[in-house]
């Protein structure tokens, strides 16, 4: 880490006759000045001096100088891996803040889009309809439409106020919070300040009842209406109600001391093989097939990425990329690691650096395996493939998100993406007959998290982590329209973006993490019209900084916390 170093530069020295010749050796006489010391070869041929070549001489100096330099670095040591760990966790931290705060900037602007909408939408008249009233001498005003108008804006105002809140809360000891309440409570008051007197636009017997009670109880009974459509149309996610049908019980004797944070993990084809994310490196482990022992470190894929990993994902059905792993991260490069034949060992045999920014989500098609799909918060979604040469490239890049893309998730079939991002939009995506990907439909969601369930149904899991929203395909017109919102079990806010939503086909389990809990959630029939959604299962968690997976067949849940700092196996039982 450290060498001696002589203040001096010895190499501006000439020797004692000025000979203008490299010095080589020492004079080692006592008593003699400084500039009498040094000596170059022409000296060493005419005098015949006590002197020393200078390499030893500067040998001998630094050798007491090299052992308090490794002792010094033996007491360091520690302090400075653990000052890295620090300065990495402030990185993380700090692209955390960063993705919050450009939060934050998007609801603020969609919020004045939303208003100034409106307003265009008001200004904009139809010259020839006004004209017709003003020869007939009718009213052009019309009540129904100035009351829905700030029966919207009030509402508009409660959802961003709810938005601004679950963003602002991490910043509430920051300097400038209080100043962002006392602008949120004065936005919520100013409607108070208009006194709409009754009879231009309301009947008369409302007209000496304010206006924003009219509208606040308008919605209060809008809000009724829906949560009692609800009740009746669907049973709320619950644990008590029906008793549970299977649990994953905590494998004690199968776990693995991962100190470093670990953001993914993916579990191979046959559950042999587990790869954990450790910062900016992967872990390749070996799953004992009795699940009675501690997984065996196989390999330390390191230095390689140069921050975080983000996704993980094995290929596992086509022979020839069988237990090639897809590895994303905050370096913005997605790289595909082949093993060999006993896959013990793994190298990085591409590194696709097309994306320009952190890879937030990747997906691999489960129908065509030779085709990947990445999301970035560069605000792309690229599409890979293999060509005939049997390299990776880029076919497509979708620009339609304004922001970060969060999640995605690829149908059974293969030809449907869904994609969410910061933008609050969920966009629904279709592969043409030509191979490339078009947008079909943009739903408005705050989404973190996206998942298939069916073909013509997926769930949306919001960035507070405390609620699940369930899309289904209206048959009519083709285009997926929102059925329900669930409240679900969090004990604490704050969702992750790199724990995605997952269905599970062979259990029918949606995995989903809401705060402190991860949720296992069944689904008692295949459609979303008929069935009963069952929370059968809330693991809680000290903090809710929680990462995993789950294998293909579901007997497997996997998971790292930061409080345990170990990787934990939970294998699934029936009840």
């Amino acid at each position: 880490m450290f060498n001696p170093k002589p203040m001096e530069n010895l190499s501006d020295y000439q020797c004692f006759q000025n000979h203008c010749m490299p010095i080589c050796s020492v004079n080692m006489e006592p008593g003699l000045a400084l500039d009498k010391r040094f000596v170059c070869k022409n000296c060493i041929e005419v005098t015949h001096l006590p002197v020393c070549p200078l390499k030893n001489v500067i040998q001998i100096i630094e050798k007491p100088i090299k052992q308090k330099l490794n002792q010094y670095e033996q007491i360091i040591t520690p302090h400075l891996d653990l000052l890295k760990q620090f300065y990495d966790k402030i990185s993380l931290m700090e692209s955390i803040i960063l993705m919050q705060l450009d939060q934050l900037t998007v609801i603020v602007n969609d919020w004045i889009s939303s208003i100034k909408e409106k307003g265009e939408q008001i200004a904009c008249y139809n010259f020839f309809n006004q004209l017709d009233l003003l020869i007939n001498k009718q009213q052009s005003i019309n009540k129904l439409e100035t009351k829905q108008i700030y029966f919207d804006l009030i509402t508009l105002n409660d959802t961003q106020i709810k938005l601004l809140n679950s963003q602002l809360d991490p910043f509430k000891y920051f300097e400038g919070y209080n100043q962002f309440q006392k602008l949120m409570k004065q936005i919520v008051t100013s409607l108070d300040k208009f006194d709409l007197k009754g009879g231009l636009f309301f009947q008369e017997q409302n007209k000496q009842q304010p206006i924003k009670s009219q509208i606040q109880q308008q919605l209060g009974r809008k809000l009724l209406e829906q949560q009692n459509k609800q009740t009746i149309s669907n049973s709320i996610l619950q644990k008590n109600s029906v008793s549970s049908s299977f649990q994953y019980e905590i494998i004690k004797k199968l776990t693995y001391e991962q100190g470093e944070l670990c953001q993914a993990l993916a579990i191979n084809f046959n559950n042999t093989l587990i790869a954990i994310a450790s910062e900016c490196n992967i872990n390749i482990l070996k799953i004992n097939q009795s699940l009675n022992q501690e997984p065996e470190l196989l390999q330390n894929l390191e230095r390689i990425h140069k921050n975080h990993v983000t996704t993980l994902n094995f290929f596992k059905k086509q022979s020839q990329i069988l237990n090639q792993l897809v590895s994303g991260s905050l370096d913005s490069t997605i790289i595909i690691w082949t093993p060999d034949q006993q896959f013990t060992q793994w190298n990085a045999l591409f590194q696709l650096k097309n994306h320009f920014y952190a890879i937030n989500c990747l997906q691999i098609s489960n129908s065509l395996e030779d085709f990947i799909v990445s999301g970035s918060a560069d605000k792309t979604i690229k599409f890979w493939s293999l060509n005939p040469l049997k390299y990776w490239i880029c076919s497509q890049t979708i620009q339609e998100h304004t922001s970060y893309v969060y999640g995605l998730s690829i149908n059974d079939e293969g030809n449907q993406l869904l994609s969410c991002g910061n933008d609050n939009y969920i966009l629904i995506i279709h592969r043409s007959n030509q191979q490339q990907w078009q947008i079909k439909q943009r739903i408005l969601n705050d989404g973190i998290s996206i998942s298939f369930i069916t073909n013509q149904t997926f769930a949306c899991q919001s960035l507070d982590g405390t609620s699940l929203t369930f899309y289904i395909i209206d048959q009519i017109n083709g285009e997926y329209i929102k059925y329900n919102t669930f409240q679900i079990q969090t004990r604490g806010k704050g969702n992750s973006l790199y724990f995605p939503l997952y269905y599970n086909t062979s259990k029918n389990i949606l995995l989903s993490k809401n705060g402190h809990n991860i949720n296992l959630i069944s689904f008692a029939n295949n459609s979303l019209l008929d069935c009963q959604i069952v929370l059968e299962q809330a693991i809680f968690f000290v903090q809710n900084m929680i990462y995993g997976t789950m294998s293909d067949d579901g007997t497997l849940l996997v998971t790292w916390d930061s409080k345990s700092s170990k990787i934990q196996f939970r294998k699934y039982k029936q009840i």
